[in-house]
């Protein structure tokens, strides 16, 4: 097996499709579901309805950190797929491939809303955001975008800085390129980094509909995406070597530091799997699945709730919105064993929100 460069690579960090495919309004819920299965291999009790949806979009579906948003009084807005940039690596997580999904989705009526293409450097080689940001105050920048903006995210306190993010481009644009510390980015979320990663900067291309739609063309049909985002980034972005004997800006020469770094991005590899998995996912693979395991054990043995076990109780559920039909089996295969009756689902959800209610007077009599 090749082994995968861990100090740079680029990788696919946002997708947005919409299917719009004709579908009544009685077919609505199985159309989603045949169309979760096709493209991710997700069977039907493993999705968890939530009664919000964004843009416009009365509802969801969500397997982890993928949603499928829908309106079912208007089904001309179509099925829109999100993922984010988790819902990526949970696609990732199911060893699925994105050339193969693209194929999957072409045979169907379709937009590609957004994709985000990330470049992600753990080397140290080329540039650090103090000097992006050093070049982008003195203007030493060629470029397509007309505006620019940095942002400083600092803790009230103590003003101690959580990273900053310089982006180029607006988010009306149909392009746009973003730089920002990752570290800082991760711990601001609450995710843990390993202690030796020391540098890693994030450069993002992010593309929306018929940029979006380009580079998803590229991806379908293997073309060099790295080539593609080198040109792309070179087109938009320059930063130059200051000449201080000609004030002309158009005649001075592209800095040797960015030049060598668009270089490095087209010999990279557009990786399948994030490695950002295992350096960032553990805490939160622990989160979700270890406390859904602990809630499992404690609606099997039903433990009795008292102070001593809110904490335990409360760290449980918070990575949970609804146990799947295939969890609510599991509870209940221990408890026939254990010579108890088994739960329905509107048992366990009820007996869920005892626990969140109590869990919440816990807390608000500590305030």
């Amino acid at each position: 097996m090749e082994k995968q460069d861990q100090t740079r690579y680029l990788l696919l960090d946002w997708f947005q499709f919409t299917i719009l495919d004709d579908v009544d309004e009685l077919h609505l819920h199985q159309f989603i579901f045949n169309l979760v299965t096709e493209f991710f291999g997700i069977k039907q009790e493993d999705l968890t309805l939530v009664q919000s949806g964004l843009n416009g979009y009365k509802m969801h579906y969500e397997f982890r950190n993928i949603e499928i948003h829908f309106h079912p009084a208007y089904l001309n807005k179509g099925i829109n797929f999100l993922l984010r940039g988790q819902g990526c690596r949970d696609f990732e997580d199911l060893n699925l491939d994105w050339k193969d999904l693209f194929v999957k989705i072409q045979s169907h009526e379709f937009n590609v809303n957004r994709i985000d293409l990330a470049i992600d450097d753990f080397s140290n080689e080329y540039f650090t955001l103090e000097k992006i940001a050093y070049y982008r105050s003195n203007a030493w920048i060629r470029s397509r975008f007309k505006t620019s903006i940095m942002i400083n995210k600092n803790v009230v306190d103590d003003n101690s800085s959580l990273g900053y993010t310089i982006q180029f481009g607006s988010k009306a644009s149909l392009c746009e390129v973003t730089f920002y510390d990752k570290i800082k980015e991760r711990e601001s979320n609450g995710y843990e980094v390993d202690d030796h990663v020391k540098y890693w900067t994030r450069t993002e291309l992010r593309f929306r509909h018929e940029y979006a739609l380009e580079i998803f063309k590229h991806i379908s049909i293997g073309d060099d995406i790295l080539s593609i985002a080198r040109g792309i980034l070179f087109d938009k972005i320059q930063f130059l070597q200051p000449n201080k004997k000609d004030s002309n800006k158009s005649r001075w020469k592209v800095a040797k530091w960015y030049l060598d770094y668009l270089d490095n991005v087209s010999k990279l590899k557009f990786v399948k799997k994030a490695i950002d998995t295992s350096i960032t996912r553990k805490k939160r693979w622990f989160d979700y699945q270890v406390s859904k395991s602990l809630l499992q054990i404690i609606l099997s043995d039903m433990i009795t709730l008292d102070s001593t076990n809110i904490d335990f109780i409360k760290n449980s559920l918070k990575n949970n919105k609804e146990l799947t039909n295939a969890d609510i089996d599991l509870i209940n295969q221990s408890r026939v064993k254990q010579g108890k009756s088994i739960f329905t689902r509107q048992e366990i959800e009820s007996f869920i929100q005892d626990i969140n209610d109590i869990v919440l007077i816990n807390d608000t009599s500590l305030d």
